[in-house]
């Protein structure tokens, strides 16, 4: 799941601006980028976005970095807030650290 301070517009929603990394700052084969076999799960207006990560889980579960720390980028041009402005970015070596990273049998949701 990601939070945002904002009501943001899931229409807009846009996977591949999401980067999942192992450290603070990007560390060559230890980070995935979303494609579009991400989707949103019962995408509507709010502060809460859950994503299925459809296809990529397979690649985040094979990258142990991810796995071991989980951190994460989002271009501007992600998602846009209920006005139609880009969110804020989240940039490389600015990192979020995930707050929770929950590991089961299912296909891995953020």
């Amino acid at each position: 799941r990601l939070t945002f301070d904002d009501v943001v517009s899931p229409s807009t929603f846009d996977p591949t601006g999401i980067t999942l990394q192992g450290n603070l700052t990007r560390v060559p084969g230890e980070f995935v980028t979303l494609t579009s076999s991400s989707t949103l799960i019962n995408p509507q207006f709010g502060y809460v976005l859950t994503i299925d990560l459809g296809t990529d889980s397979e690649n985040i579960r094979l990258n142990e970095a991810i796995l071991d720390n989980t951190f994460l980028t989002m271009l501007a041009s992600t998602i846009d807030d209920c006005y139609g402005k880009d969110v804020i970015a989240i940039t490389d070596g600015k990192a979020l650290e995930a707050a929770n990273v929950t590991f089961d049998l299912r296909r891995p949701e953020i």
